[in-house]
């Protein structure tokens, strides 16, 4: 439901943060093979990654896939974008 995921947009923030951290890490050090060439890849990426460990420190909350990519893009576009263009940065 989005409005139980919508009450835990604070905890979220942090699980974007983690995620956006880490994957850059690996797409820096990974070399060409695992570099996402456009943002969609990107922001699914990221999704995917917070989506399973929400999923895992909520397990009782069931939603759609895409309400939670819903939410992802709107709430947080800005961090995903930030976070791409840093991923592309050597």
């Amino acid at each position: 439901m989005k409005i139980q995921i919508l009450r835990r947009i604070y905890e979220m923030n942090d699980l974007v943060d983690y995620t956006i951290h880490h994957l850059n890490n690996e797409i820096k050090s990974d070399g060409s093979g695992n570099k996402p060439n456009n943002f969609g890849v990107y922001e699914n990426l990221v999704t995917q990654r917070v989506s399973d460990m929400f999923q895992r420190r909520y397990p009782n909350i069931e939603y759609k896939k895409l309400d939670f990519l819903i939410i992802m893009s709107s709430v947080y576009n800005d961090k995903l974008k930030i976070g791409f263009k840093n991923s592309r940065k050597k």
